[in-house]
């Protein structure tokens, strides 16, 4: 994969893969960040930075280091359902990112609701620097017999921040 971009740096900066597929470029002399869409090379978010305002045209000399992104809710991708061989439990499975890339595990819930009432609950860890963390439900049959569930993924223990994906 190659992308030319419209600035460059020739010192400082970052390139970051983030769990959506895009990379997060940061140009530390140009005071410019973008997010790029690996596959295309498109340009879906592009932020200059002057002097800690945002968008300023006049600057004074300072660099930034490093942008980082992260995101209001943890990532959820992959999701899938299917029952069981026995056909005695509904599984659950996909594969969520913490908010922040962080060199440390995370603790995470999920839940699984059918109407008003909480069925499942399970903590796991978010594993450190974005990686993929695989997570795995087994319910028996009789929890979800309804079409539609809530599941919620939440971040910190207690925490609402949470992603919801309805079956």
């Amino acid at each position: 994969w190659k992308w030319i971009s419209p600035t460059r740096s020739e010192y400082m900066g970052d390139a970051m893969l983030l769990p959506n597929g895009n990379f997060l470029a940061h140009f530390s002399q140009t005071r410019q960040t973008y997010e790029v869409v690996s596959h295309s090379g498109e340009i879906v978010w592009h932020v200059s930075h002057y002097n800690g305002k945002v968008g300023c045209t006049y600057c004074t000399r300072s660099e930034s280091f490093r942008a980082i992104r992260f995101y209001t809710s943890p990532v959820v991708q992959a999701f899938q359902s299917f029952n069981s061989r026995n056909g005695q439990h509904t599984l659950l499975q996909f594969t969520t990112f913490s908010t922040i890339n962080t060199p440390y595990p995370k603790n995470g819930l999920v839940t699984v609701s059918v109407g008003n009432k909480m069925v499942w609950k399970q903590e796991f860890c978010f594993l450190p620097h974005w990686q993929p963390t695989c997570v795995q439900v087994s319910l028996p049959v009789e929890a979800i017999q309804e079409s539609v569930f809530v599941l919620a993924v939440m971040e910190g223990l207690g925490s609402d921040m949470r992603t919801t994906l309805v079956r």
